[in-house]
């Protein structure tokens, strides 16, 4: 129901006249002018009455309308929320896929000579370990502060067969765990074996540790991926400096970093 135009202010002017004309039926007692007051008023409480609806109804479709562009609006911002968190999700699958791919093939350009030696000497030498033994190792204190400390060297010397290689594999294990608990922690490993030191050269032990590293790594460094990408994508391997870079870069990804080489002795003389 629509209101007309200046019919508030009308409703108004005629109560204020209406109170006027009350005012003069009250000063001289007349009771014709009363009886017109009355039925005046009457019909001004209609309108009220009338212009009140109005005004509620008005309130109401007004109220109605903004609820409803309300719920539209909220539901296009979920819907954008939505179509957002897939597209971040499909780029983060994107990039997650792309990076794995490329430190895959970085860590391949990487001599792999020592690499699968030292993972089967791990497992060899761990499988060789009696249930609970070598634990003294492990809950002593001088090698609890090892792994605590920063920045310092663990040396384990003994006789041929004492079980060394045991020993670091037992070591290994225990920082496996560490690290799969703290994933800024690095871990990189090597067994050196006198029958296979042609193999064992500088070159390639520190190439094994920096592509276990490398492969820990969600994300490879920028500076190994120029290095790489410098190479014509892995067509030639990389020298013995930039090796040595390649290693250095990666530990700097770390917040700590574990290195093991077991048998330093039995690794060729220029290593």
């Amino acid at each position: 129901m629509a209101i007309r135009k200046g019919e508030v202010q009308e409703l108004i002017n005629d109560i204020q006249q209406y109170l006027c004309h009350l005012l003069v039926a009250l000063q001289n007692n007349s009771r014709k002018v009363l009886h017109n007051l009355k039925a005046r008023s009457e019909e001004q409480s209609k309108a009220l009455d009338k212009l009140t609806h109005v005004l509620q109804t008005s309130m109401q479709n007004n109220n109605a309308r903004e609820r409803a562009l309300k719920n539209k609006l909220s539901q296009i911002s979920q819907t954008q929320e939505d179509i957002a968190d897939n597209v971040n999700k499909i780029r983060v699958e994107q990039d997650g896929q792309m990076s794995k791919e490329e430190r895959q093939a970085i860590s391949k350009w990487l001599p792999n000579v020592v690499y699968q030696f030292q993972q089967s000497q791990y497992y060899t030498h761990l499988s060789r370990r009696l249930e609970n033994t070598r634990q003294w190792l492990l809950g002593s204190t001088v090698y609890t502060a090892w792994v605590k400390a920063d920045r310092q060297t663990l040396f384990c010397p003994g006789p041929p067969g004492a079980g060394k290689s045991i020993l670091t594999s037992v070591i290994i294990q225990d920082l496996k765990t560490l690290c799969r608990n703290h994933k800024s922690v690095g871990l990189a490993f090597t067994y050196c074996v006198f029958k296979r030191q042609n193999d064992q050269s500088l070159q390639n032990v520190l190439a094994g540790l920096s592509r276990q590293l490398v492969e820990r790594q969600p994300v490879v460094p920028e500076s190994i991926r120029k290095l790489y990408q410098g190479h014509e994508e892995g067509a030639d391997r990389p020298l013995l400096k930039e090796v040595l870079k390649i290693l250095q870069i990666v530990i700097g990804s770390y917040s700590k970093v574990y290195i093991l080489i077991d048998a330093l002795d039995e690794c060729q003389k220029a290593t």
